[in-house]
């Protein structure tokens, strides 16, 4: 597996700024838990960096909701919705891991596919399109 922040590349990038650094430090955080995991760390060090992400990751959500209804974007109740789920899923995550029910490398793995695939497609897709209908407004 690359690293997770490479994928970040500039197409990702929406146009605003603080939003943009932010996803950023999403894919850093996620390679942060997958190198702990990699180098052997012990478990409560790995459900810190989990729970730094899940931490994050609601601060970012609720930057991005602000931003959108100060923006009065018509779908943020839809990308609301769609917050909720990536952060479900983190929560699987982390309780799987509390659990020991999946062993590290299927914590790695799962943290890898949530950001490859959910995370990047969201970026993409319904964050370009909330991006473009602020920065029309502006």
């Amino acid at each position: 597996m690359g690293k997770l922040v490479e994928l970040w590349t500039k197409q990702l990038s929406i146009g605003i700024e603080d939003i943009d650094n932010q996803h950023l430090r999403l894919f850093e955080i996620m390679e942060e838990v997958i190198t702990i995991i990699q180098k052997g760390g012990d478990d409560l060090l790995v459900m810190k960096t989990i729970s730094s992400l899940m931490g994050y990751t609601l601060e970012h959500f609720t930057l991005e909701e602000y931003i959108m209804e100060k923006a009065e974007y018509p779908e943020v109740e839809a990308h609301s919705l769609l917050h909720k789920e990536f952060s479900d899923q983190l929560i699987k995550i982390k309780i799987s891991f509390q659990e020991k029910s999946s062993p590290n490398e299927q914590l790695e793995k799962d943290i890898h596919k949530l950001l490859a695939d959910w995370l990047r497609s969201h970026i993409r897709e319904a964050d370009g399109d909330y991006a473009s209908f602020v920065q029309s407004k502006a």
